[in-house]
């Protein structure tokens, strides 16, 4: 798998880089994961942080478009990014799933709050 950047922005709004590559692939279409690992390792990003939004194939060929997103922090991941990415990237497959972390925050947080 080969991979080119075609695109790379910094959004300081979002506290986000996002990244477009173009894949040239050997056989088959990658995975997201494939990409992430092969995208993070090439530019030297967090793969705990980066989230990949879309991977278009061009028909016919093996040739794709994908699209990455690096966070500054958790915290601009988690707001910023839309739960079933999260859920996809994470490997929570059930839609509008938190990330098990997330959700054990949350679940701490509401016993505080009735113990109060």
């Amino acid at each position: 798998m080969e991979i080119k950047i075609t695109r790379d922005e910094t959004n300081d709004v979002m506290g986000r880089r996002e990244v477009q590559i173009y894949v040239l692939q050997d056989d088959k279409t990658p995975s997201k994961e494939d990409i992430k690992k092969e995208a993070c390792k090439k530019l030297n990003l967090s793969p705990d942080l980066t989230v990949v939004v879309n991977v278009n194939q061009k028909f016919g060929t093996k040739q794709s478009v994908a699209t990455l997103h690096t966070y500054k922090d958790q915290a601009s991941l988690n707001i910023y990014t839309q739960k079933y990415i999260i859920g996809r990237a994470t490997g929570n497959k059930k839609k509008g799933a938190a990330p098990a972390s997330a959700a054990a925050a949350s679940k701490g947080k509401a016993e505080a709050e009735k113990k109060e």
